[in-house]
């Protein structure tokens, strides 16, 4: 009787490691992402100063474009920290009736136009909780 229960234990642990695996891709992706954004304001800025050096009059434009470029690198930076905070995740109860007359609503002119009728039929109330 262990051979089932093994099997499930082996399959459920891949589940799992997929899943991290995808996670990981995902994480890898966003931090190149936000490299990438970081790393152009920081070229700009680099290669003002390596003008500036060059340059007996130092143009206020460049302090200016220096200014924007760190600023939008703040703005990244803080972006980033408020996605990287845990937040509480709330729930609500939400009727499935609700949600699929909104759903059709924005279906109904292309249903219309494809000459498809849309028909619902629904016997009791159906709830789902969802995160807001």
């Amino acid at each position: 009787m262990g051979g089932p229960l093994h099997l499930g234990t082996e399959w459920k642990k891949a589940q799992e490691l997929l899943q991290n695996t995808q996670k990981l891709s995902v994480v890898g992706q966003l931090a190149a992402g936000v490299a990438h954004e970081i790393r152009n304001p920081i070229t700009a800025i680099k290669g003002f100063i390596q003008l500036m050096k060059t340059d007996l009059v130092v143009k206020k434009e460049y302090f200016d474009i220096m200014s924007s470029e760190i600023s939008r690198i703040e703005l990244i930076l803080s972006e980033l920290l408020i996605l990287a905070k845990p937040h509480a995740i709330e729930f609500e109860k939400k009727d499935v009736r609700t949600i699929l007359a909104q759903v059709i609503t924005l279906l109904e002119t292309q249903a219309i136009m494809k000459n498809v009728q849309i028909t619902t039929e629904f016997q009791t109330a159906m709830s789902l909780l969802i995160s807001r």
